[in-house]
């Protein structure tokens, strides 16, 4: 921050609803990233339980985002107890009853009695599956270390110049200091704007949201060549 420009004020209102700094507490922002990644997963395993509910579809509801979403409960709340904010009484075997539940269940759609099983076993890879995206949130840090960051660094360029070159450098230091500032806060609003879209369409619908509707047939004009055979 340049000491000849007072802005004090702007300083101590930004400093007054900041929740927490990423720069200066990068693990609690990454915690608290995540914990929306956890949050958001859940939502969607349950708007698709609900969605087959709602059509009916009773079973496929209850075994397949209802498995999931035990399990993945389980898994959180072990978890959680490990850090040692709470006991969890029998968190093994609560934890090896969704991994049974997942492998009698998951494969259930096949028609070969040795293919359930492989496809109940194989179903247990979808672990990784959402652990990655939880862990995708983590550019939420990202996002907010960047722009912090970037603005320090103008700040900085813009009080060097100040120094560095008597009179002008004020005229200078303005033109870095909008200029800079502006560029930063162009590139985080897209990168914001891509990121969190990417979060919705890739992380979140895809947990409920299944394709379908019609083939896109756009308006346009269709010719027809006529071929004329004079003999």
């Amino acid at each position: 921050v340049i000491d000849e420009i007072k802005i004090d004020w702007l300083r101590n209102l930004l400093v007054g609803i900041r929740l927490i700094d990423p720069v200066k507490n990068p693990l609690a922002m990454l915690i608290f990233s995540l914990i929306l990644g956890v949050i958001q997963i859940l939502a969607g395993l349950m708007v698709g339980m609900y969605w087959k509910l709602k059509n009916k579809n009773y079973w496929d509801a209850i075994l397949d985002e209802g498995v999931w979403l035990y399990f993945l409960s389980i898994i959180i709340l072990w978890g959680i107890s490990k850090i040692g904010y709470f006991t969890l009484p029998g968190a093994s075997y609560l934890i090896y009853s969704g991994v049974l539940a997942l492998i009698l269940t998951q494969g259930r759609k096949n028609k070969n009695p040795i293919m359930k099983i492989v496809g109940g076993i194989t179903s247990l890879y979808g672990l990784i599956g959402y652990v990655s995206d939880v862990l995708s949130y983590s550019r939420l840090l990202a996002l907010g270390l960047a722009t912090g960051i970037i603005a320090m660094v103008v700040n900085l360029i813009a009080g060097l110049v100040i120094e560095m070159v008597p009179i002008f450098g004020y005229v200078i230091a303005v033109v870095i200091l909008i200029g800079g500032h502006i560029f930063n806060l162009g590139i985080n609003a897209l990168g914001s704007f891509i990121h969190s879209s990417r979060l919705q369409f890739v992380e979140f619908f895809p947990k409920f949201m299944e394709g379908g509707g019609q083939i896109f047939d756009p308006f346009q004009k269709v010719s027809k060549y006529l071929k004329i055979n004079n003999k």
